[in-house]
């Protein structure tokens, strides 16, 4: 038997369709998330993507300075500032 074991499960929810994006306040609303913390980065903010993606939230905060091929120390930062901001997902 392996002394360091480690299992991890998380169910998931995609939803696919036209107009989906709009649909996330509904969704976040029906898991309990009131105060989501929004991470993105600047191209889908430049779509315009984040907004319909916001509309009907309340958010937390917005980290839109993800860059490519992220490492630990922006998911740090990020995770840092959501607690910051009592965000309640991510």
């Amino acid at each position: 038997m392996q002394d360091n074991y480690f299992e991890f499960i998380l169910p998931t929810r995609l939803v696919y369709q036209a107009g989906a994006a709009s649909q996330t306040a509904g969704h976040a609303g029906r898991l309990g998330m009131s105060r989501p913390f929004v991470v993105t980065d600047k191209v889908l903010m430049e779509l315009g993507l984040v907004d319909r993606v916001t509309k009907g939230l309340s958010p937390a905060g917005l980290f839109s300075d993800v860059p490519p091929d992220s490492d630990v120390a922006t998911c740090e930062r990020i995770a840092g500032l959501a607690r910051v901001l009592r965000g309640n997902a991510l």
